[in-house]
């Protein structure tokens, strides 16, 4: 047995077959002492002197014809004795009584352990005495044992244990404030903790509602993985109908499907059929005792302003079955409700079936037909639309697969060209070769082609991946549109995933292509301007300043910095490189005609070299000292 468990069976002498107070937060008691026996007794004042926490206020009275209520036992963290109360007693007897006397001098101002007994031997053997009556007159913190039985369940931190005596108590105290709905709404219902009913009597437990029943002992021997999993069911719910609920911060949010039980429907009936009402009304407003409720169509209108009591009266009118119809009903409207367009169909079925909203949990099947016969309306009123919008998606399927298919092939195009204007260089040069039987013209030649195709061809392949970029956002977004339309028609009858896995498959393979051209594209610029700075530096250095090759290659800066702005963008474009002895990030067009730069500032010193020069150092020995 826990220590909570052996906590409450010293306190149950208290309330069993008594007649006590009980409320959510407390239980008031006032019991004559002769109805404990004397270990009870004994019991409840040890509890009450060592775990004070247990009581908002405890004493043990005598009442007289003459003298009124007066204490002698009082809390005070731990139990006192009350003198004055004593000395009362004491004159109460019209002869004085040594027993009383000498039991007041061997007990202290306050209570020792060992006391407990004999205090409560002594209490039982003058209750009743004469005209005296002794009387326990406490009242019992339940929010202490809820807090403890939560700490027993501490892996679970986000429950609130509502403990009660008995379930009747529970059920009389909701039958007594079944008009105040709202405050019931509050004091058990919080946003973010799952409320718990514990009893101390022995209940079936109940779990097939997230609200659950249970006994101490039930509670104790739960499973806290199927609390957690309540608990997070509760937030969603509690969650969803906060947004759905069409009223100001006011009103007190409970969700109806917490409802999902006869038992909870029972005893929460005022809650329930409140929250439901609450959930399903096109606007709400909560003002003092009275719930004003409207559903407003173009044709009809129906409005309520019920009070407290009328409400009460309502709901105790209706009968299990009728509840039962109300959730079933609910649970039917917040699978479609939270879109406009049900919403609407769900409103105008009611205000067809309803004068009022105190029909709704009597005509709920008529509800359900009317909003079938307006959905079905919906359904065929629109079905040319959806035939149309499901041609359309074909159609687009097609004309992405075609245009995906068609820029696909001319990137590939654009790519090949490159390659043949390369090897159209390379054979260009060749005859030059052979033609006048020396390399003089191939260098310039050379140069004059590798910065055309980096001036003008590049940027026309970047076009076409530019356009390809813009056809696969364009087939995303016509997609989107697609599906949207056929699904607000069609819900989930029309399987859309086929057109987007088709749809798709030509996407992705546009994807790979444009990321296949974008790769071979960077090292084909890498290699041009690598091989167009190798024939620069050839040609400022092998020449004459006044040379054809000299000058075109000297020339060739002004190219570089078109092409860097021309460039700098582009997808193929490289990523700007460290230059670790300048210390600046530079691009390869730029790096270009830097080194272009420093190699006729060379030359400018130097007289024309040969290649053997150049390789042999020979350019090393003319500049430095």
């Amino acid at each position: 047995m826990t220590e909570i468990e052996d906590h409450l069976s010293q306190l149950s002498p208290l309330w069993e077959s008594r007649e006590i107070t009980e409320e959510p937060r407390i239980i008031d008691i006032d019991s004559p002492v002769s109805g404990f026996s004397e270990d009870a007794l004994s019991e409840i004042l040890q509890l009450a002197h060592e775990e004070g926490a247990y009581f908002d206020d405890f004493e043990v009275t005598f009442h007289t014809d003459r003298t009124g209520e007066q204490p002698i036992i009082q809390s005070g963290g731990s139990l006192r004795v009350h003198d004055s109360g004593f000395d009362t007693l004491q004159r109460a007897y019209d002869t004085e009584d040594v027993e009383i006397q000498d039991w007041r001098q061997v007990v202290g101002d306050i209570l020792h352990d060992d006391e407990a007994g004999r205090l409560a031997d002594f209490l039982l053997e003058w209750s009743g005495t004469a005209s005296i009556s002794l009387y326990v007159d406490c009242i019992v913190d339940k929010s202490e044992i809820g807090d403890r039985l939560e700490a027993e369940l501490d892996s679970v931190p986000s429950i609130s244990v509502s403990f009660w005596t008995e379930e009747e108590w529970l059920r009389s105290w909701l039958d007594q404030h079944s008009s105040d709905y709202a405050t019931v709404a509050d004091v058990f219902f919080e946003e973010q903790n799952l409320p718990v009913f514990v009893f101390y009597e022995e209940i079936e437990p109940e779990y097939e509602s997230l609200l659950q029943f249970h006994s101490v002992r039930s509670l104790l021997n739960l499973e806290p993985e199927n609390l957690d999993f309540n608990v997070s069911q509760y937030r969603t719910l509690m969650d969803r109908d906060r947004d759905m609920l069409q009223a100001g911060p006011e009103l007190s949010v409970v969700s109806p499907s917490l409802f999902s039980t006869p038992k909870a429907r029972d005893l929460f009936s005022s809650v329930f059929v409140y929250s439901v009402f609450a959930g399903v009304a096109k606007r709400v407003r909560l003002t003092e005792d009275v719930l004003e409720l409207e559903i407003k169509t173009r044709r009809k209108t129906i409005s309520d302003e019920i009070d407290g009591e009328t409400f009460s009266d309502v709901v105790r009118g209706y009968t299990g079955d009728e509840l039962t119809a109300l959730y079933q009903f609910y649970e039917s409207f917040v699978e479609k409700g939270t879109r406009t367009t049900y919403r609407d169909f769900w409103h105008r079925s009611i205000v067809e079936e309803c004068d009022s909203f105190e029909d709704l949990p009597r005509r709920t099947t008529q509800i359900r037909e009317f909003y079938t016969f307006l959905e079905e309306e919906a359904i065929e009123k629109n079905f040319d639309d959806l035939n149309d919008a499901i041609q359309d998606a074909h159609v687009f399927t097609a004309d992405v697969t075609s245009t995906v298919s068609e820029t696909t092939r001319s990137l590939t195009s654009e790519i090949q060209k490159v390659v043949m204007a390369l090897l159209g260089a390379v054979f260009a040069n060749l005859f030059l070769v052979v033609r006048w039987s020396n390399v003089d013209m191939v260098l310039p030649f050379s140069i004059f082609v590798i910065s055309g195709i980096l001036l003008f061809y590049f940027p026309t392949i970047q076009t076409r991946i530019d356009e390809l970029d813009d056809l696969i956002n364009e087939s995303n977004d016509d997609f989107e549109v697609y599906s949207e339309t056929i699904q607000e028609f069609s819900g989930h009858l029309f399987d859309f995933s086929r057109f987007d896995d088709r749809r798709g498959s030509y996407v992705d393979y546009a994807e790979k292509r444009r990321k296949w051209a974008v790769e071979k594209l960077q090292l084909a610029f890498w290699l041009l301007i690598a091989v167009w700075g190798g024939l620069a530096v050839v040609s400022i250095l092998g020449y004459p300043r006044s040379s054809g090759q000299f000058l075109i290659a000297v020339a060739s800066i002004v190219i570089t910095g078109i092409i860097w702005s021309r460039h700098e963008n582009a997808d193929y474009y490289p990523e700007n490189i460290q230059i670790p002895i300048i210390g600046k990030e530079l691009s390869p067009a730029i790096g270009l005609a830097i080194l272009i730069l420093v190699v006729t500032g060379i030359r400018l010193c130097i007289a024309p070299l040969t290649i053997e020069d150049i390789t042999s150092g020979q350019i090393l020995q003319d500049i430095l000292p």
